[in-house]
């Protein structure tokens, strides 16, 4: 039967552009009131230029609902007669089967897309009852947006959080709108007939054929459609009997399909997480396994990412996995009070009672094997922090060749099977890349530490030991941090000796832990030989006690050779202590202090120092270019730019 067209008179068009590109049939079964939001939303849409209504009763029936010059009605019981009628003369069909609620022009850019690229044969939406286009679960439909959202908010959200997946690659067109490009139509010889005359079943046979053509259909994942009248089952293409008609003219039917419904390591699959993400929050894991009952620099970053983590709007939850929960080391205590924050059982890296996520992060070196195969099931994306390679460039840290042998291989295999790889500063990127460490350059991204965590109104307290020895009053050096050879705290004793032979009277303060190999310690013992009632030597303190220090100390030597980042200028700073360091690596890339040393030499070491300690405003000047930059490397900024980070990485395909 040849379709009948009547045009519903009433509101002229809205202003448009003088060509628009497509046009929107609407497969209006019964009851047209259902219509109403539908037909307002389509007929403002600049690019749409009529609105086909295809009704299984009399024209006058949309009339009472809705009239506008851009809407026609079709008088047919046919789906592909409709859309025969509505394509002519228009490169794109918009072909809507249930009553829809979108944002406004929320078209557009799929439109956009079929214009650039030809090859497009149909783009369909998220949706709240989409089959395997379900969000924000697919394969699981409901009859209402995710909460907190509805079409309008969702889709802002969507297209405004970066990244953008862009169009999607999926097997076949599904839900109720769908996008067709008119040129694959009529490749494809337009829409058959179906039994039953289903519609649905029209549109996903015509995505098969049209890919039989080099016609490919995509998802666009920047874009949700309300399916206002949403059944309570699943998509038609989970029955037997279509699924079957379907297979018998298309035997490559529904093997795509239903990986793509059924697999996470998709494009679909990346895409989907991103975009429950970007909806909802991103539920992220902190592999807090170090956090002992010492506060050193791993803790500290711990504590403070995990904390600034569970401030930022984006981020849903934090899974911090500790050695025991029940026994939380007091400097992190206060992560009790956070709503966001829960804590889980480490486990030896396998964190046995961590909810599902979206990112894993161990913020800090991998020094023993990960259970990837734990990880992968439990987390969408995997990420390590790699704070310098220091260990992997120097065997003395290890007993002998086959211990740093497989703490080397360790790394590689961690930095090979991560899907991103965090460094704390651009100058740790140099070695990553001279090592050819198995990570590609566009899954490396730099997120530096902050260095705001220390402040002058901490509570502190002096040392015991301070109080024994009477040097409550005493002026004092510190050399902090545990004595590994990199740190040449050596070269800071011999400083101090050469202060001492020109006539300073300040004490000095060694404090950190001993570690049992690449240690300084004999190299300390024999510089310290007969200098013990001048020299204070302890193990790492609380951090009240460290703060004391930071506080009451004339000068900090840091003569650190090799660091990631390195802490001791900035916690010394912020308490108006200047400090000894060199120039050079992620120190001079984070700090703005052109009078610093930019070389080991023991003499003019020994006198950067002296002057920092004689002479007022050279020490108030090094502590300014320290602390220059403190507004660009705080840890708010470093939980947004792990933010960021995790959400690039959740839009880009899993790694091994």
């Amino acid at each position: 039967m040849t379709p009948t067209i009547t045009q519903t008179a009433g509101r002229p068009a809205t202003d448009a552009p003088a060509a628009p590109r497509a046009n929107a049939l609407l497969w209006v079964v019964e009851r047209p009131e259902l219509w109403l939001e539908t037909m307002l939303s389509l007929c403002a849409m600049s690019g749409i230029a009529t609105v086909f209504v295809c009704v299984h009763h009399s024209a006058d029936d949309v009339g009472k609902v809705f009239k506008h010059d851009k809407i026609k009605v079709i008088e047919t019981f046919s789906l592909p007669d409709a859309a025969a009628v509505a394509a002519a003369g228009t490169g794109q069909l918009l072909v809507v089967l249930e009553p829809i609620a979108v944002a406004p022009e929320a078209f557009e850019r799929a439109i956009d897309w079929i214009d650039e690229d030809p090859r497009i044969g149909t783009v369909s939406f998220l949706s709240n009852a989409a089959g395997y286009l379900s969000f924000p679960h697919r394969n699981s439909e409901v009859p209402v947006p995710p909460p907190g959202h509805n079409e309008q908010t969702l889709t802002e959200r969507l297209r405004t959080r970066l990244p953008d997946t862009g169009p999607v690659p999926i097997s076949n067109p599904e839900g109720a709108a769908v996008l067709i490009n008119c040129g694959a139509l009529s490749t494809s010889d337009g829409l058959q007939p179906w039994p039953d005359a289903d519609p649905f079943f029209c549109l996903v046979e015509f995505g098969l054929r049209a890919s039989r053509r080099g016609f490919n259909n995509y998802l666009d994942a920047g874009t949700f459609v309300w399916r206002m009248t949403a059944p309570g089952s699943t998509s038609g293409l989970t029955h037997d009997a279509p699924r079957h008609r379907l297979h018998l003219k298309h035997p490559f039917f529904p093997g795509l399909h239903d990986y793509q419904r059924d697999t996470m390591a998709t494009p679909l699959a990346s895409a989907l997480d991103l975009a429950r993400a970007k909806a909802q929050g991103l539920r992220v894991l902190i592999d807090g396994s170090a956090l002992g009952p010492q506060e050193m620099g791993t803790q500290l970053l711990i504590v403070a990412l995990t904390s600034q983590l569970a401030e930022h709007p984006d981020i849903k939850s934090v899974a911090l996995c500790v050695p025991d929960p029940a026994n939380i080391p007091a400097y992190a205590q206060h992560l009790r009070l956070m709503p966001k924050i829960t804590f889980h059982r480490a486990g030896g890296l396998h964190f046995p009672d961590a909810p599902e996520v979206d990112i894993i992060h161990r913020p800090y070196q991998p020094i023993e094997p990960i259970p990837w195969d734990r990880w992968r099931a439990l987390g969408k994306r995997s990420i390590i922090t790699i704070q310098d390679l220091i260990a992997y460039r120097n065997g003395s840290y290890f007993q002998n060749w086959e211990n740093w042998a497989g703490y080397r291989l360790n790394l590689e295999a961690a930095v090979a099977r991560a899907d991103a790889v965090f460094s704390i500063s651009h100058d740790v990127l140099g070695p990553i890349r001279e090592e050819k460490l198995g990570i590609a350059d566009d899954a490396l991204f730099v997120v530096e530490n902050g260095i705001d965590h220390r402040s002058e109104n901490e509570p502190s307290s002096i040392p015991s030991t301070f109080l024994s020895r009477g040097w409550q009053a005493e002026p004092f050096l510190v050399i902090l941090g545990a004595n590994y050879s990199h740190k040449n705290r050596d070269l800071g004793i011999r400083v101090w000796q050469k202060l001492r032979e020109r006539g300073r009277k300040e004490k000095l303060v060694l404090v950190g832990a001993n570690v049992p190999q690449g240690s300084t310690r004999l190299e300390e013992v024999k510089l310290l030989q007969g200098n013990h009632e001048d020299l204070l030597v302890l193990p790492d303190v609380p951090g009240e006690e460290r703060n004391w220090m930071l506080r009451h100390a004339s000068l900090f030597l840091y003569p650190t050779a090799a660091e990631g980042f390195g802490q001791i200028p900035f916690e010394a700073g912020s308490f108006g202590c200047p400090s000894l360091y060199v120039s050079f690596g992620p120190l001079r890339e984070l700090t703005d202090d052109p009078d610093a040393p930019r070389q080991y030499d023991l003499d003019a070491l020994t006198d950067r120092a002296e002057l920092l300690l004689t002479d007022p405003d050279a020490a108030r000047k090094a502590v300014a270019g320290a602390l220059r930059n403190i507004g660009d490397y705080t840890w708010k900024r470093t939980a947004e730019k792990s933010v960021e980070a995790y959400f690039s990485i959740l839009g880009r395909p899993r790694g091994m």
